[in-house]
């Protein structure tokens, strides 16, 4: 009697949800603002090459690529802080010449190509002379920029952008930021990772009710280097110690101590990442009151994640951390290896342990989805300061939608994907079905173990009607895979996963 009354759930109830309320979202389907809406924040409009409602542009041209126009009276001059790197000459390509009145790029080396105006200057040493003037873009690209750059280019009415991962560095900045006076303000989480993520985590904690907790994943493919900088960072940050926020409590984590699996690609086996400091999860926590966010970072092949988790076990972090400048030399020398994919997992759990939504994208090289979404960014905020002595990030200044429009343009090959739970009346056809399954359970004596019973008799007392259907349509579904785990393949195929 209890198999009958699994199958049928298995069966019946997929369909009658999306019926009755709850949504199945696949690739390009999640809602998302119209790229032809004004950024609620500036009201400055996509360009033509970013639009289109799913799919690619079919010619998409780099150099013309970027997001919103801006008056071509007011263009604005563009400071690339260690742009002679591979990220800063890519946001020098991307940059439309005709929305920009000139670019400097700035480093202690020789200009990497001739076709810009480039600085010679050492920005580790404190009082390097640059002379920003109102409307600049200042993109940091380095963290040896001292602090006192970015005073300098927030007192002189400059739009200081930075796209550092640390939280140390960018907790600096922010600190800054709000003791400087002047019309300039700052910036930051601007590129991928952070910057894309927290796109995605502020969509989906925004269009999902009762989500509690946000895991944001990120694995790089290992088939093109990273550039010099960018490796050293990752090798000292295996030794860093940072703060997050736990269900309201303040814990100091390092590096791989709370590793977990990921499906990073749906309908393939979950994959090891280990947490890791990013910039984002302290920034997202003031944002998102209530919510916890836990950043965690890949590599790909897997194997090489797992390498890394068996060196941090044996407390190598420290040594890999004390010579990451002569090991990142090393590692540079060898051949590259892997895919050059990026793909990046939002997911939301509710209060239960529930996963009630959950955002993918896989792009291309991150070198390149980096500069092409600086790029955006630094076109996309506005001259005139919103807030006096405000931080702000790239999520502030461009929406999901455009920043998927905007990696298609550069790598057409973007895939984004969202899943989700949304309320209906669904919620009164699973609370019966549900109900009737748990009695059956019981009487098989497994009603306890599953977790069902008396699930129906709370539903009544339930304060959030949203909260309640996704938790019973989770339950449900666990339910059904631990009674008929041989239907999971159609299951998944026809109902969001939510457990």
């Amino acid at each position: 009697m209890a198999f009958v009354v699994c199958f049928a759930f298995d069966l019946v109830l997929p369909p009658a949800m999306a019926a009755f309320g709850t949504k199945r979202m696949t690739r390009h389907e999640l809602p998302l603002p119209d790229p032809r809406d004004r950024a609620a924040s500036n009201g400055l409009y996509l360009s033509d090459a970013t639009r289109g409602a799913t799919g690619p542009p079919e010619s998409p041209d780099a150099r013309e690529m970027t997001g919103p126009a801006l008056d071509t009276r007011d263009r604005p001059r563009i400071w690339l802080l260690g742009g002679t790197g591979a990220v800063g000459r890519k946001v020098a390509d991307f940059l439309p010449q005709q929305e920009v009145a000139d670019i400097f790029t700035v480093s202690r080396g020789p200009a990497a190509t001739g076709n810009l105006r480039h600085v010679q200057a050492d920005l580790r040493r404190p009082g390097t002379p640059l002379h920003f003037r109102h409307g600049d873009r200042v993109v940091n690209l380095t963290e040896h920029t001292p602090p006192d750059i970015a005073a300098a280019a927030i007192r002189q009415g400059a739009v200081f952008l930075d796209s550092s991962a640390s939280p140390g560095y960018v907790k600096a900045l922010r600190r800054l930021a709000q003791e400087t006076a002047g019309p300039g303000y700052l910036v930051d989480c601007v590129g991928t990772a952070p910057g894309l993520t927290n796109i995605m985590a502020r969509h989906l904690a925004e269009s999902t009710p009762g989500i509690r907790h946000i895991d944001i994943a990120v694995e790089l493919g290992m088939g093109k280097h990273a550039g010099p900088a960018a490796t050293e960072w990752f090798l000292r940050s295996l030794d860093t110690a940072y703060e997050v926020t736990l269900d309201g409590h303040r814990h100091t984590l390092r590096p791989g101590e709370m590793p977990r699996r990921f499906a990073l690609r749906p309908g393939m086996r979950d994959r090891l990442a280990l947490n890791f400091p990013f910039a984002e999860q302290s920034v997202l926590a003031e944002e998102l009151s209530g919510i916890t966010i836990l950043s965690f970072f890949a590599l790909d092949p897997p194997w090489v994640t797992s390498a890394a988790a068996a060196l941090l076990r044996l407390r190598a972090g420290a040594l890999l951390s004390r010579n990451a400048e002569r090991l990142a030399r090393a590692m540079l020398r060898l051949p590259a290896f892997g895919p050059e994919t990026t793909r990046i997992l939002v997911r939301g759990i509710g209060a239960d342990g529930l996963e009630i939504g959950a955002l993918r994208l896989a792009t291309g090289d991150q070198s390149t989805a980096t500069a092409a979404l600086v790029a955006a960014t630094a076109l996309a905020a506005p001259t005139s300061t919103p807030a006096h002595g405000q931080s702000f990030t790239a999520a502030d200044f461009l929406t999901l939608h455009q920043a998927v429009a905007i990696l298609r343009a550069v790598s057409p090959g973007t895939q984004f994907e969202g899943t989700a739970v949304t309320m209906g009346t669904g919620v009164i056809i699973g609370a019966c079905i549900f109900a009737l399954t748990g009695q059956i359970a019981q009487l098989a004596g497994r009603g306890d173990e599953l977790g069902c019973a008396g699930l129906f008799d709370a539903l009544p007392q339930a304060e959030d009607r949203d909260h309640q259907c996704i938790r019973i349509v989770g339950l449900a579904a666990r339910l059904s895979y631990m009674r008929l785990p041989w239907l999971r393949a159609f299951r998944d195929d026809t109902f969001p996963t939510v457990c």
